[in-house]
């Protein structure tokens, strides 16, 4: 499916792992996809992504978490 235009779950997740996909899409494209998948997420919810993709959450305002090798983001 596609994730720009899955509807919007009827419960929040804890944890999505969203790696090696960000990198495919547009700067805008990307950004609607994070605050999609933030939306998705509980209070507490955590977003992973690669190495290479953690700039792209940061930029997204998303809230880095250590350790920082494990690429864990929040909402902001």
């Amino acid at each position: 499916g596609n994730l720009l235009e899955m509807p919007a779950p009827l419960l929040q997740y804890d944890c999505i792992f969203c790696r090696n996909l960000l990198i495919y899409l547009s700067q805008p494209k990307r950004a609607e996809l994070l605050k999609r998948l933030s939306q998705w997420l509980t209070p507490q919810g955590r977003i992973y992504v690669s190495a290479v993709e953690a700039p792209i959450a940061h930029e997204a305002g998303l809230t880095a978490i250590a350790p920082l090798d494990l690429q864990v983001f929040s909402k902001s």
